[in-house]
């Protein structure tokens, strides 16, 4: 049997050494950023989606990135936080890195602003490694990038219901055409 103190000094370092793996992760996918960007699997164009929840009324777009999720024990307690991506421009410099998530156990891909216009999204996509998504932000809007291996959850449906979507090549959607 664990004692109280045994516990958190274990939750601690759990949290600890997530962190300390997720930092390395990410710098060893920026440091490694050209041969990934060489290798990603290329995928089609992925735009806003329209009415995005209303207008964010902002001068940014925004973009929100369903990547891969990774598991993380704290304790016995399991989350599953979305791996980061990387956001190049069209001339192929890093525009930004996201880690795609708040803490450790948040399991929620986070939305961050962005200038509007064309990018490429670097990212993990369940089945089909790492990937190059060419993504339109526009003013005010959301873009949604779907790369979880079951596609766009179904709560997200809805948002799509009446526009064209932009497939993978194994037929899962990936988001709303630009």
């Amino acid at each position: 049997m664990m004692t109280p103190l045994l516990a958190s000094l274990t939750r601690r370092f759990s949290v600890r050494l997530t962190r300390l793996a997720l930092i390395v992760s990410v710098a060893a996918f920026a440091g490694g950023c050209a041969s990934v960007t060489e290798s990603a699997m290329k995928l089609p164009a992925v735009g806003p989606v329209p009415g995005s929840y209303g207008n964010y009324g902002t001068q940014s777009g925004y973009l929100q990135v369903y990547s891969v999720t990774r598991t993380v024990n704290d304790g016995g307690i399991f989350y599953y936080p979305h791996t980061g991506y990387s956001v190049y421009s069209t001339e192929g410099k890093r525009v930004t890195s996201c880690p795609n998530h708040a803490g450790p156990d948040d399991q929620t891909p986070l939305v961050i602003p962005m200038a509007p216009g064309r990018y490429t999204v670097y990212a993990l996509a369940g089945g089909l490694g790492m990937v190059a998504v060419p993504t339109v932000l526009a003013r005010g809007q959301l873009t949604i990038l779907f790369l979880e291996r079951d596609g766009m959850p179904k709560k997200d449906r809805p948002l799509l219901l009446d526009h064209p979507v932009v497939r993978a090549p194994d037929g899962r959607v990936l988001g709303c055409q630009p």
